[in-house]
C-alpha cells in the first residue's frame, strides 16, 4: 500500500495545519501493513494537520520524526519522499528494491 504525497507552494506561518512549510521530517508508520511513509519539508506544506489525517486513514501513526529504525527491510527514495519496509512486509526486499529503482526511486539498505 502506498501512500500519495500531495505538496504544493501555498505559504503560511509554519505551525501545523496552518499550510506553512514545517521544518524536518514527519512520518506515517502503519504497523499493521509494515510500511511507514517520511515526508520531507516540502510535503509539509499543507501542514501537519493534512498528513496526519491521510495518516489517520490507512490506521498509521503520524510523528513529527523520521520513520522508526528498528527491523527495516529497506526504503524507496523519492523526490517526494521515502517509504520505507519492515520485516515480514508482504513483498520480499529483493522485489522491492526492483520496483523501486523501476519507479524512478533510489533504494536505501536499512
Amino acid at each position: 500500500m502506498m501512500l500519495a504525497v500531495a505538496a504544493c507552494g501555498s505559504k503560511g506561518d509554519g505551525k501545523a495545519g496552518g499550510g506553512g512549510k514545517a521544518a524536518g521530517a514527519a512520518s506515517c508508520h502503519s504497523a499493521a501493513y509494515k510500511e511507514c511513509t517520511e515526508y520531507n519539508a516540502d510535503n509539509r506544506v499543507l501542514g501537519d494537520d493534512h498528513l496526519k489525517k491521510i495518516c489517520d486513514a490507512v490506521q498509521g501513526t503520524f510523528a513529527t520524526t523520521a520513520c522508526p529504525a528498528a527491523d527495516r527491510l529497506g526504503g524507496c527514495q523519492k523526490p517526494e519522499g521515502k517509504k520505507v519496509f519492515y520485516k515480514d512486509y508482504a513483498i520480499a526486499a529483493a522485489d522491492l528494491q526492483r520496483e523501486c529503482g523501476e519507479g524512478g526511486g533510489t533504494w536505501q539498505a536499512p
